[in-house]
């Protein structure tokens, strides 16, 4: 494991803050991202759709001064489109659409300074709760592959607890984002901080409640002070809406 390996199990405002004190560079961290999505990605099957040259073109710069400047970062392929990208929203009959120009939510991501580096896997439609969409094949538990990561957001909740990124995309729209799954060793950050965990967590997701689109940064317990970091950049980009 070299040292971009010990950075890539950073969380989202770890990263962040090496990028800031110039300890490492945006396009640094976007190669060891795509170095651990290209390496892992076949096992766990979170990530459908690379975008790695925009993503490397995005870290050279220029980049918004957000609170997560340079970090890499994976979009639920649901709600989300990015202009010249295919969105599919797991279903084959839109897997030749392509958006002519991004989403407002797509645009906030980027306003904070994330680098998108590609589109997670979902069910069909979101609507699952597990991840197996015909267009794409199951995604894996990191944890156990021979179980489910949970869905909707089951990609990127996977992409994110396998550490290919720090923070990736969800949303939440039958409870996913707020119940907790101890399938996944995640709970959303309301159940942690009520003191609710049902099981032992190493991982947290910070989630939005119903119909929000979710910012989900998977967080071991011992880091959850950042928690406020991360908040805040939420209220931020809500305030700007």
């Amino acid at each position: 494991m070299g040292p971009l390996d010990d950075v890539g199990r950073l969380d989202a405002t770890a990263q962040a803050a090496l990028v800031r004190k110039k300890e490492v560079s945006p396009s640094e961290l976007v190669e060891a991202a795509i170095a651990r999505i290209e390496r892992l990605n076949a096992t766990v099957n979170a990530v459908v759709t690379p975008m790695y040259d925009s993503g490397r073109a995005a870290a050279r710069g220029p980049i918004p001064d957000g609170a997560f400047a340079g970090v890499p970062f994976l979009l639920k392929d649901f709600i989300t489109e990015v202009a010249g990208v295919r969105f599919t929203e797991g279903v084959a009959f839109l897997q030749d659409y392509t958006p002519t120009e991004d989403s407002e939510l797509v645009r906030r991501y980027k306003q904070a300074g994330l680098i998108i580096v590609g589109k997670t896997n979902l069910p069909a439609l979101a609507l699952g709760a597990t991840t197996e969409p015909q267009l794409f094949g199951p995604t894996h538990n990191p944890w156990d592959l021979s179980r489910t990561p949970g869905g909707s957001s089951g990609g990127s909740a996977a992409a994110v607890a396998a550490r290919l990124v720090p923070m990736a995309h969800g949303n939440d729209a039958g409870g996913s984002g707020r119940r907790t799954r101890p399938e996944t060793r995640e709970s959303t950050m309301a159940e942690v901080l009520r003191g609710r965990q049902a099981v032992p967590l190493e991982e947290v997701v910070l989630g939005q409640a119903f119909q929000l689109e979710t910012l989900l940064n998977v967080l071991e317990r011992k880091r959850m002070i950042r928690k406020a970091a991360v908040l805040e950049e939420i209220k931020r980009l809500r305030r700007r809406g």
